[in-house]
């Protein structure tokens, strides 16, 4: 399903080839190994979660333009929260494959220009500008692993919650 996915959804396969760590779990796409700052300008790693919307069997589309994170709140070079990311708490159960990634938060922040992102590379280089940009240039980190797991499990991304 991995390579189904990558090959009929052009944005899904951009991302793939940039180096972003991409996995798809409970109609999800996960992006992990996303670097950011804590609160004492330390370096930690997170993962982004947002919904597949499936248009037939092989092509998806975004639900909105909105993520969940599975971190902490991520910080700028001086230590205060990134400001913009609107949301709040939240929680998704993902399968028992992709355990480790805990969902934590939500976060909220739509392009200026149109309201709305284009496509799925689109939404995700520019929440990974936003998160990552100070670890990237405190730590020199990097988002671009190639890690993928080939893996997908199809139950239905639906238990999210928000607190």
């Amino acid at each position: 399903m991995f390579q189904k996915l990558v090959s009929h959804n052009d944005d899904i396969r951009r991302l793939v080839e940039k180096g972003y760590a991409i996995a798809f779990d409970s109609n999800c796409l996960i992006i992990r190994d996303i670097p950011y700052l804590d609160n004492l300008r330390e370096l930690q790693i997170g993962a982004i979660v947002t919904k597949l919307v499936f248009i037939d069997q092989q092509r998806v589309t975004q639900d909105d333009h909105q993520i969940f994170f599975a971190g902490s709140i991520p910080h700028n070079l001086d230590g205060t929260p990134i400001p913009n990311l609107a949301g709040g708490p939240a929680q998704i159960a993902l399968s028992e494959a992709i355990k480790d990634v805990v969902v934590q938060r939500s976060f909220s922040n739509k392009p200026r220009a149109t309201g709305k992102f284009q496509d799925f590379f689109e939404k995700i280089d520019s929440y990974v500008g936003i998160i990552s940009g100070p670890a990237i240039e405190l730590h020199n980190a990097n988002p671009y692993t190639f890690h993928a797991v080939k893996e997908i499990v199809s139950t239905p991304c639906s238990n999210f919650m928000t607190r």
